[in-house]
């Protein structure tokens, strides 16, 4: 997974302004620090929960078979990203 893919993910997948997926991705797809990882990949697991109940209807929006392979990845990437571990400020 690019960067930017990562990025266009996170905009997808928002929870809204306060969301750690939302400001990854107005960050331009960088941490601010370990807090804000985890945040991140806490809700990147809520997104593939929502994505394992879906019920709905099939589209172009909510496609578990397409989205949970693609949020997956994302956890890895996030994962492997270089975090600074003496910052503790709060994201």
């Amino acid at each position: 997974m690019t960067k930017q893919e990562a990025v266009d993910l996170c905009f997808l997948w928002h929870g809204g302004g306060g969301s750690a997926t939302y400001q990854f991705a107005s960050n331009g797809g960088e941490l601010e620090n370990r807090l804000h990882q985890q945040r991140l990949l806490k809700e990147i697991y809520e997104n593939i929960a929502w994505s394992r109940d879906f019920e709905g209807k099939l589209d172009e929006v909510n496609d578990p078979e397409k989205d949970i392979p693609q949020l997956e990845a994302l956890v890895e990437y996030v994962k492997a990203l270089p975090v600074d571990d003496n910052d503790s400020s709060v994201a």
